[in-house]
């Protein structure tokens, strides 16, 4: 692939994530306050994130982002968290987002939902 059109590519890639950071996790987030109690986010959250962080560990090669994905959710149902499939995608995507945004490196804040 040519420079030019990778760093077409990126720059598509930055645009997308930047909408969905802007528009679209506001709304879910105002979804998930409205249909949990506090606590229930919160413990969400964290479970969430320690599988994410688990999956990042045993998945380092590119392109496992399914494999990662199908881990965390297996992690949560083992866990005893009991929202719908699409809820879990929903969460799952939204950290993975503020990661990508705030860095791989950081420890995740309490806004995030």
């Amino acid at each position: 692939m040519k420079k030019e059109y990778f760093e077409i590519l990126i720059s598509i890639l930055k645009i997308a994530l930047m909408i969905t950071t802007i528009y679209i996790l506001p709304k879910l987030k105002q979804l998930i306050e409205e249909n949990t109690t506090a606590k229930q986010r919160q413990e969400l959250v964290n479970f969430s994130n320690i599988g994410i962080k688990i999956a990042e560990q045993y998945y380092k090669e590119k392109n496992k982002g399914k494999d990662k994905k199908e881990f965390v959710i297996n992690y949560l149902k083992k866990a005893g968290i009991k929202i719908n499939q699409e809820q879990i995608n929903q969460i799952i995507d939204m950290i993975v987002s503020w990661y990508n945004v705030n860095g791989w490196d950081k420890n995740i804040s309490k806004e995030v939902i």
